[in-house]
Order: C-alpha cells, then structure tokens, then sequence
C-alpha cells in the first residue's frame, strides 16, 4: 500500500484511505493518523455497498456501515467539512441504478449527519457530489449533479441547514451527458466556485460558477473540442498564487490529466497518469493528502473501467511516481477525493443506527 511523504519536516505522514471492492468503501487509518489526510476511493462497479474500515497497518477490517443497501452502479465519494467541526466528513451517492440519495457521515464519530434526495426520487440514473464553502459560513456546502440521462442540472446544498443555496445549468438544457463537479476558491475571494465537466458524448467544455450572482468566471476547452469522451474534475492550489486551479481527466482513451492556471485557464502541466495502453479513463481529486498542512496540493488520480489502480503524485510536480491497486483484482474502476488534513480519523466502529 502506496504512503506519499514529504522528506526533511522532522517526520512522515501517512494519510487515510477509503478504499471500495465493487461498491464497497473500506476506511483505511495508519500511524500519524491524526495529523493526516485522507483519500476517497469509490468503486464503478455492482455489489453491495459496505463502508469498511480497515487498520492501515494491519489491513484488517475494524468497522462497517452500509450507507445504500444494495446498489448497482457503485458509489461517488466527496471530503468536505461540512458540521464545521475543523475534521473533514465523508460524502456518499450513488452510481446509476438507485435514487439521487446523499448521505454525509462526521467525520469524528461515523454518524450520518444529513440524508437527503438531491432530485427527484425517480432519478436513478447516479450521481456526482463535491464539496466547497460557497457562502463563506465556515460550513462545507454540497455541490451535486446528476449522471447521464437527466439534463446539465447543478444544486448547490447549504451544509449549515441544507437549504438549496443555487440551482442551474452547467450547459445547454437538452444536453444529458452528465455533469461531473469539483469545488475550490478559483476567484480568490475566499469562498468555494463550482467547476464542472461534461460526461461523455458533449465536448470537454470545463465551466467555473462563481455562486453569488451565477457568474461565470471560465468556460474554455479542457482538450480538442472533438474529443467526446466526458471529462473530471478538480480543483486545488497548485501554483501558489491563493487560487484555485483546475485539474481535469480524461474520461476515456488517453489516461491524460491537464492542470490549468485558475487566473486564465492557462496550461500548467499536461502528463499521462497511467500507462498509454489504459483506455478507461482517469479520475481526479486534489488537496493535501499527506496532511503536513503545509498548503502544498496532492493530486489523487483512479482508473476507470479496466482496472482500479490509483497514483499520486505532488500537484507541482507530476507525473506521479508508480501506483497502488487498494481494490485487488477488481476492474470495475473506481472514484477517488482527497481529505485535508483532519485532527480525528473516523471511529471505530464506524455503522448507521
């Protein structure tokens, strides 16, 4: 199992996984935990849906809860602080096949703190969550969209009372491609904007909102505008500057990932993050994985369909260096989040009522 240090601080961080076999999520805490961060890693595929908690060291399971039942088309994972208790809690939806349903557990204790349907309980067609302090109130707010088969639609969900704090299009009503989401301070204002990309079928067009006002702050091509095969997201830091850039992955053919410049979408890094042969696409998450709370963004990168392994590697210097495989065998592909630094892992015994 792959660690990510950071050398000549005075000691080594170990970050948290959560780790999924099929829809399984397996909560992953090591030495170090408590000045760690941790990553989310969500599986593509069907089974049953068990959050697992697993001693990093030992590898042995330590808790589980089951957040969906039974679920056909895996589970999206998000970190975001969202009770505002300064430790980052875990965000689950699911994939295609089951209601639009998203649950937040805390952080210290595993207890689920908001359960609700983001559309219509009809929708079954998955969906996509991340999470951002859009409004400045020390809560993380829930960004979610929905898969492929409903139209561009973004809700943005309070964190301090779930209220709905903004509901539009990311792009043209009749596109159903799906919209795949991220959150992070790209304006520099001290408040979350929403960045979104297009699921497969729609031209990787990457859009930033700014919430106040629906303002949008960038609307550029993320690779050529022929390429149809749906793009992800991610946002964090990378250059130093206090803003948010943009980190995107290919969502099929080349296992490409692209940062770009949160000022002007200017192109930072361009790399593959897997071998060139890997045609399921790649997955991203950014932030400060290895919890060193030294502000220097780690990107977290997961195949999808075709295989399970993930890499990491330092935003400002890619690509990454070789990857793990947390799921095994499994090929179903997997999503993938990074938590900040959190000052209290996830309990044991880490189960719903």
């Amino acid at each position: 199992m792959a660690i990510l240090t950071r050398q000549g601080r005075g000691f080594m961080s170990r970050h948290i996984l959560i780790m999924a076999t099929s829809a399984s999520l397996w909560l992953a805490t090591g030495p170090s935990a408590y000045a760690a961060g941790r990553i989310e890693v969500g599986a593509n595929g069907p089974s049953s849906a068990d959050l697992v908690g697993v001693d990093q060291g030992t590898q042995l399971p330590v808790s589980t809860i089951r957040p969906f039942g039974t679920v056909t088309g895996g589970i999206r994972v998000g970190t975001c602080d969202v009770n505002a208790d300064g430790t980052a809690d875990l965000i689950a939806v699911p994939g295609p096949g089951s209601a639009p349903r998203v649950i937040v557990f805390d952080g210290r204790s595993g207890s689920p703190v908001a359960d609700f349907f983001a559309f219509s309980p009809g929708f079954t067609g998955g969906l996509y969550v991340a999470g951002g302090d859009v409004d400045g109130d020390g809560h993380c707010d829930l960004v979610v969209a929905p898969d492929a088969g409903a139209g561009p639609e973004v809700k943005v969900f309070s964190g301090r009372d779930g209220s709905v704090l903004a509901d539009f299009f990311a792009y043209p009503a009749g596109v159903t491609a799906g919209v795949r989401v991220a959150a992070g301070d790209v304006d520099g204002d001290g408040r979350a904007d929403v960045v979104t990309g297009p699921g497969s079928g729609y031209p990787p067009v990457v859009r930033v909102y700014k919430v106040q006002g629906l303002d949008l702050l960038h609307d550029f091509y993320a690779f050529a505008n022929t390429f149809l095969g749906g793009v992800y997201v991610a946002a964090a830091d990378i250059n130093f500057d206090g803003r948010a850039d943009l980190i995107v992955g290919a969502g099929s053919g080349l296992p490409q990932v692209s940062e770009f410049n949160g000022v002007d979408h200017g192109v930072i890094a361009n790399f593959l993050a897997f071998d060139a042969g890997f045609s399921g696409g790649v997955r991203v998450g950014a932030g400060d994985s290895n919890g060193d709370g030294d502000g220097v963004s780690e990107i977290a990168m997961a195949t999808g369909p075709g295989a399970t392994q993930v890499k990491l590697t330092y935003a400002s210097s890619p690509p990454p260096a070789s990857g793990f495989f947390p799921l095994g065998n499994n090929t179903d592909g997997s999503f993938v989040a990074i938590a900040p630094r959190s000052g209290v892992i996830f309990a044991d015994h880490f189960q719903t009522p």
